[in-house]
């Protein structure tokens, strides 16, 4: 606080004795043709500039002219309090209907101009009033003279501006619409105790012109406003003096509160770096388990697709012991071998065969009747010329039995599978008999 305590009073003390002794507190009074005349540098104004001020008209003439640039002949800018008979490079413009200048009333007045914007701009109060284009090309004059308060060498008191006139610059710079608002709100006294917002810019100063020697009747008047705004800053910055210990001890506290904060605030920081640590832990170990679960899945795949493997061979084993099981279960008729077609002749896959048909398309017509012996000599008299052993149905598994379907899909399948293993035997009594034999089940385990 004491550091810009200090700040405040450096800026202002300097500011209030230039103002005393350079005229920032005053505003100028033209009355009776009074004016002033000089000759400036304007070689930094060739290309850019923006004249502005604060002007108050308080008489009726036709012109109010208040600002006069003038140079090889010709009216390189020529300002009107109330905006009519505006002149840049020669050009006239008439703006003072848009204007709508009261009297007796202070104003903020700024033109504009730039050799690249080519725009020649006219501002009353912040507000853009009319613009004008000039000739590209064409830069400022210099080598002329500037006279304030009238129109230059005419007598004619309608060319001449009779009120106040405060804070008139000339910028070497075409200041924006916001350049200039931040002008007009800082007020008429505001750059007593600041510095003009664009001072780098200021080349014709007000400072300097309050003491160029005058024509006629042109006085100071000291602004009562801006002295009571003076007085308004030294009384704060003598409270602010009063109240400058307390604020020091508060400062030390705050600055002990900070200390603390940076203490916790570094505190913080370590074990965020140590959450960090951590995350990178817990990334790395994630991506493992990642990379291992993709093994796995991959490996699950394979076991799925040898699972479906296995499964079809399962099946087809199913079906083979299915197969072998209904095999199991036959009874095999081996005297059908005693007939005379088969006893003791060598097993051909002839005979096969004929086994294979011999109740192909008959047994299912045999389902129904009593399988005695005068049936079995009728089916031998009506078939004698087939091959069909008629005389295995004597076996006890049929003879004398009802036939049914079983025994016709019996019939029809016997042979089914082993007919073919037997080509080549000798069908003799005892191969029969020994085949009666290992085919018994009574005789399994013995």
């Amino acid at each position: 606080m004491s550091l810009i305590l200090l700040f405040v009073i450096t800026l202002v003390m300097p500011s209030m004795a230039v103002i005393r002794n350079g005229g920032r507190m005053k505003s100028l009074k033209f009355a009776s043709g009074g004016y002033i005349h000089f000759v400036p540098d304007w070689s930094p104004l060739v290309s850019a500039f923006s004249v502005c001020g604060w002007v108050k008209e308080t008489g009726t003439n036709t012109y109010p002219y208040f600002f006069h640039y003038h140079a090889s002949g010709s009216n390189q800018i020529l300002m009107a309090a109330d905006g009519n008979q505006m002149y840049i490079q020669g050009s006239v413009s008439n703006w003072a209907y848009s204007a709508s200048i009261s009297r007796n009333v202070w104003y903020h007045i700024c033109t504009t101009w730039s050799a690249s914007s080519r725009a020649y701009r006219y501002y009353v109060d912040t507000r853009l009033v009319g613009t004008k284009t000039t000739t590209s090309g064409r830069l400022m004059k210099t080598g002329g003279d500037i006279t304030i308060g009238k129109y230059r060498g005419h007598s004619s008191s309608n060319n001449m501006f009779t009120g106040e006139i405060a804070y008139l610059n000339v910028y070497a710079k075409e200041l924006t619409s916001a350049e200039i608002t931040k002008i007009v709100r800082a007020g008429m006294c505001t750059n007593l105790a600041y510095p003009d917002p664009h001072e780098s810019y200021r080349e014709i100063k007000w400072e300097n012109i309050v003491q160029i020697a005058r024509v006629g009747s042109v006085t100071d008047v000291y602004q009562e406003d801006c002295i009571a705004f003076m007085g308004n800053i030294l009384a704060k910055l003598k409270a602010t003096k009063g109240v400058h210990n307390d604020t020091n001890e508060q400062l030390e506290e705050v600055l002990e509160e900070k200390v603390a904060l940076e203490t916790r605030l570094n505190s913080t920081l370590v074990e965020l770096e140590k959450v960090s640590q951590n995350l990178t832990t817990s990334k790395n170990e994630h991506s493992e388990t990642t990379e291992r679960l993709e093994v796995v899945l991959a490996e699950n795949k394979a076991l799925s697709k040898s699972l479906v493997f296995l499964t079809s061979r399962l099946n087809s084993t199913l079906v083979e012991l299915e197969e072998l099981s209904r095999s199991m279960n036959r009874t095999w008729d081996w005297e059908v071998f005693l007939a005379e077609q088969f006893i003791n002749q060598t097993f051909t896959a002839e005979h096969s065969e004929i086994l294979h048909s011999t109740w192909d398309g008959i047994a299912d017509r045999l389902v129904g009747f009593r399988i005695t012996e005068e049936f079995i000599e009728l089916l031998d008299h009506i078939d004698p010329d087939s091959d069909r052993p008629w005389s295995m149905l004597y076996s006890e598994n049929y003879f004398d039995e009802i036939f049914t379907k079983d025994m016709a899909t019996r019939l029809t399948s016997i042979w089914e599978g082993i007919t073919e293993k037997m080509v080549g035997i000798t069908l003799t009594k005892e191969i029969i008999d020994l085949l009666n034999y290992v085919t018994d089940k009574s005789n399994c385990g013995t």
